[in-house]
Parts: C-alpha cells; structure tokens; sequence
C-alpha cells in the first residue's frame, strides 16, 4: 500500500507499507509497483491505494495496474540483462 503520511512520509510526504508476512521477492516487487504509482499515478493516490486479497487495487483500472507492473518489472529485471543472459544460454 502506498499512502500519504505526514508524519513519516518524509519529503515526498508518502509511504509504502509492504506485508512483513511475505517472501523478500515479492516484497521487493511489491515496493517497485507502489513507487511507479507514486511516479505515474500520484494524482490518483488520494489518501492510499489499498490492494485487496487478489492483489487488484481498490479503483484503479487494469491499465493503471499493468502499468505498475510493468515498471516494477523492469526495475527488477531489465529486459537487456533478461535477453543478454538468455542470449549466453542462461
């Protein structure tokens, strides 16, 4: 979840809350999704985004959640790291 917080969200005045239950790979995943929402979709923030158990956030469309995806993807798996070790046979 990401939301605005005052108290400490620092100078950006956001913060990301991420499930402690949860294996370190996805909540690395987790925290890149949310930053994306805080590069690209900071004016749909509002007060937080809150996922739900199946992981969709709470009205925001499927493009907007790809996107998320997608970025938070790319930050932890570059596509020309991805293709270069696939091209070594990795």
């Amino acid at each position: 979840m990401i939301r605005r917080d005052a108290q400490d969200g620092g100078e950006s005045g956001y913060v990301i809350y991420v499930n402690a239950l949860h294996s370190e790979v996805h909540r690395r995943f987790t925290i890149a999704h949310e930053c994306d929402h805080f590069v690209l979709h900071r004016s749909l923030i509002g007060d937080g985004i809150v996922k739900d158990a199946l992981m969709r956030a709470q009205g925001f469309s499927s493009r907007v959640e790809y996107q998320a995806n997608q970025f938070a993807a790319d930050m932890l798996m570059p596509r020309h790291l991805l293709d270069q070790a696939k091209n070594n046979g990795l």
